[in-house]
């Protein structure tokens, strides 16, 4: 497997756009785990907590579809 890794990181300029894209993924992937644990802090209940991050999932399932239409239509600028 590092040797498909290789050989796609050999290309210019593709170690900086990978490095790039993971470090700003980083903060995605932290959503589910600070809301659940900024929720059980503030309200001291695990319920509140996983209905606040169900909720949070259920916006983000229906509203990407919807921004990458738009993105699609209108473009990023």
């Amino acid at each position: 497997m590092a040797t498909s890794y290789r050989t796609i990181l050999i290309h210019p300029g593709a170690r900086s756009f990978t490095s790039a894209g993971l470090i700003a993924r980083f903060p995605m992937s932290m959503v589910g785990i600070s809301t659940i644990l900024a929720v059980e802090e503030l309200y001291g209940s695990y319920t509140a907590a996983g209905l606040v991050s169900a909720a949070n999932f259920v916006a983000m399932a229906i509203g990407a579809p919807i921004l990458a239409r738009c993105v699609d239509r209108y473009g990023q600028s």
